[in-house]
């Protein structure tokens, strides 16, 4: 896993390439291809050399060293309903249900146009891990799952890394990729920026 580093100005960007990947998305699907090849896309790797159609199983996994006490950043993290807080640009608005496991809660995506709806399968507090799914939503993906997990690093701040698995065709696993990588992006930054 590679650490990020990122600045403020970033956040525009970041939520101008989340437009752009999710505009060019939309409107592909990726139910009902019977066909499934297994294949981990992590960064710097290419695309297999399948039919565009053919769903792949994408896999992202990054890290970051937040100057903040785990306790503290775990408390922003595990608040599940108030994504927009710690997604950054993102996220444009978030409405949770419940808390816990079983909570849900309702994204709507930067730009307005688009949302997701997503549920706690796995909260542990005292372990300061999460891992959600996505039920709905208007990406073409399926089986999207992540987890969040927060450890204390030996100079008393936090370790964040994230894990994100899905499955989508193969034409769009590289801008579903970087969706994801922008996605956990935008929690990094919101973090170290609520550090300052």
């Amino acid at each position: 896993m590679t650490g990020l580093r990122f600045e403020g100005r970033l956040h525009g960007v970041l939520a101008m390439m989340l437009l752009f990947a999710w505009s060019s998305c939309r409107d592909a699907g990726v139910a009902g291809d019977p066909s499934r090849f297994t294949f981990d896309y992590e960064f710097n790797y290419e695309v297999p050399d399948v039919p565009p159609d053919s769903l792949i199983n994408v896999r992202v996994r990054t890290s970051q060293t937040i100057d903040r006490k785990a306790q503290e950043v775990w408390s922003v993290i595990s608040n599940f309903g108030a994504a927009s807080e710690y997604l950054g640009p993102a996220i444009q608005s978030s409405e949770g249900q419940g808390s816990g496991p079983d909570a849900e809660r309702t994204l709507v995506l930067a730009g307005g146009k688009m949302s997701v709806r997503e549920k706690v399968i796995q909260q542990v507090d005292p372990r300061m891990i999460m891992s959600y799914e996505m039920i709905s939503g208007d990406l073409p993906l399926q089986d999207y799952r992540e987890t969040l997990r927060v450890r204390i690093t030996p100079e008393g701040g936090a370790e964040v890394s994230a894990a994100t698995d899905f499955v989508t065709r193969a034409q769009q696993a590289r801008a579903m990729y970087d969706l994801a990588r922008q996605r956990h992006a935008s929690l990094y930054l919101s973090l170290i920026e609520g550090a300052q």
